[in-house]
């Protein structure tokens, strides 16, 4: 029969043909704190000062290896009663257990250093094994290790002055890691604290994202998280990431491409207007245009896969706008080279006498290619292929124009007429030029 008795330490009571016995496991200190002998040589002696010295420099040099360490101590009850269980037991032994990190999650902690992520690990290991665990995963650099009892001793203006230098916590209590995730939160960090127990519940909450383990978590730490993940995976937050970084940036992308066409079309039938008085284009083209390279062309910047130094750059700011500075200069440059570009494929046509409904479609067709162009050059990925979608909207929307000029149904319903050789030559050359 056996019993778990409730002390400042686990011990465990079982009974034995020789009686009752009480077993106990914990951290050294803690566990030397209840003994008074120690077995040694297979028998029992009086535990000194030399035995506790010899026995911390083993359990020190054990956890720079990274080893955790447990103590364990035993007490003989024989049949007395189980109180006083905790006193006077016989020191047995130590033992350093290794937990090796997957593979993985120092290649992810070190695309979060390149991304300009800053992870903390806070753990209830000793300062030493923690250290060792750190400098093992790439978390600890050249930054501080603070322990639980250190950080009891600090004032909030004193951890306010090292946090941003902190890349270890030890030792650390529920209500420790809590005042951890508001010292970050006070100098303008965005922070995802991640746990598993109950303990951990209350800085999980407080973090703007809270990640709770959906393997190994407890309930409650589950119910106040942001996000469960599935596979207790710290690299599966950093896909996450690199996810989120994608969207982001196909948004942005996206952005590019629909709004320098639209400024495009504009400019072009705006300059032409204003210069020749005639439109560059039918309402039926222009309503072509809005479909095919609006949406056809538009949609598969918004699933394009992420570019190989997405985790190479900086966050972005938390109130940065979907268009900055840079952007707009590039939609702007983009958009004016579109329209211009479609403004000489329409002057030129004009002053060389080719008529009107010549003129129209070289006009119509720069506009569009220059479009095709201006989608593959918005790809987040140009190191690789455009995937399957994005060739297949790039080469439709071509075949599509290409039947409605060369196709007499198509072309009579959207007023176009069949082009040379030298048309093709001078849709080429604006299209190149209007990438300048």
């Amino acid at each position: 029969m056996t019993g778990v008795q409730t002390c400042a330490l686990p011990i465990l009571v079982i009974n034995t043909p020789e009686g009752k016995v009480a077993i106990c496991k914990g951290a050294l200190s803690s566990v030397l704190k209840n003994c008074k002998t120690i077995y040694e040589d297979s028998e029992e002696k009086l535990l000194t000062s030399s035995h506790k010295e010899k026995l911390e420099k083993v359990c020190i040099d054990m956890a720079k290896d990274a080893l955790r360490v447990l103590a364990f101590s035993f007490k003989k009850l024989g049949s007395s009663s189980n109180k006083n269980i905790e006193n006077n037991h016989v020191f047995l032994g130590m033992v350093g257990m290794e937990d090796p990190p997957r593979e993985d999650v120092k290649k992810s902690i070190k695309k979060c250093h390149n991304a300009g992520i800053k992870v903390v690990m806070i753990t209830g290991d000793n300062k030493n094994t923690a250290a060792a665990i750190g400098k093992e995963l790439g978390i600890l650099t050249n930054g501080l290790v603070v322990s639980g009892a250190e950080l009891e001793n600090m004032d909030d203006s004193e951890l306010d002055s090292k946090i941003r230098s902190v890349q270890v916590f030890a030792r650390t209590s529920p209500e420790q890691k809590l005042r951890i995730v508001k010292a970050f939160k006070r100098f303008g960090y965005i922070v995802a604290m991640t746990g598993d127990g109950v303990n951990d519940a209350p800085a999980i909450k407080e973090a703007n994202i809270g990640i709770a383990m959906g393997a190994s978590g407890s309930d409650v730490a589950k119910d106040v998280a942001s996000i469960t993940l599935i596979d207790d995976n710290f690299s599966t937050i950093v896909s996450a990431i690199e996810e989120g970084r994608s969207v982001s940036n196909n948004i942005r992308r996206s952005v590019k491409y629909l709004l320098s066409g639209s400024i495009g079309v504009m400019v072009a039938i705006f300059v032409t207007s204003a210069v020749t008085g005639i439109l560059p284009l039918l309402p039926i083209q222009i309503l072509w245009v809005n479909i095919i390279c609006e949406t056809i062309l538009g949609s598969p910047l918004a699933v394009e896969s992420p570019s190989e130094d997405i985790m190479n750059n900086p966050p972005v700011k938390k109130y940065a706008p979907i268009i900055d500075r840079t952007l707009g200069k590039q939609v702007l440059k983009r958009g004016a080279g579109i329209g211009l570009s479609t403004f000489a494929a329409f002057e030129i046509p004009q002053l060389l006498g080719m008529g009107l409904a010549r003129s129209r479609t070289i006009a119509f067709a720069n506009l569009v290619f220059t479009q095709i162009v201006n989608c593959y050059d918005c790809r987040s990925n140009k190191s690789i292929k455009p995937s399957k979608y994005m060739f297949a909207a790039l080469i439709g929307s071509a075949a599509l124009f290409t039947g409605i000029v060369y196709i007499p149904f198509m072309g009579s319903l959207l007023g176009t007429v069949p082009l040379g050789v030298l048309d093709w030559a001078l849709i080429s050359g604006l299209t190149v030029v209007s990438r300048v």
